[in-house]
């Protein structure tokens, strides 16, 4: 994504690409356009920066098996750690989302309701 500060703050667009691994057809990706705003709090003389990031994604997903198409949308929030030249620790508590596919046939369930968290390591350039 990009921030149009040039910072690590304020709106921020981006493609975010995932997959999903669930049980039976509702194995899945997703290609998503995701926004939000990005607010960057910095402590200890600047050294460090606490970034909290509440967004919201809209896009396609698509099942690796039989291949159908559908909507996905989430609205989540983030926390970043920056704490080396660019290096951070990322805290996702939270991502809330929907989905519906066209058609997966009589006996499947079209539409779903997710719930992620995660924890990851980053770089931001």
């Amino acid at each position: 994504g990009v921030h149009f500060t040039g910072r690590a703050d304020g709106l921020a667009l981006g493609v975010r690409q995932s997959f999903d691994v669930g049980r039976d057809v509702y194995s899945m990706g997703e290609t998503v356009l995701r926004g939000g705003w990005d607010f960057a709090l910095p402590f200890r003389n600047g050294r460090f920066e606490l970034v909290l990031a509440p967004f919201a994604t809209f896009g396609v997903n698509y099942t690796f098996q039989n291949l159908h198409a559908g909507v996905r949308a989430t609205a989540g929030f983030d926390a970043k750690l920056f704490f080396f030249q660019g290096l951070y620790l990322l805290v996702r508590p939270i991502e809330l989302g929907f989905g519906e596919f066209v058609d997966l046939g009589p006996f499947q369930q079209n539409v779903y309701f997710t719930m992620n968290a995660g924890l990851g390591l980053g770089y931001a350039f």
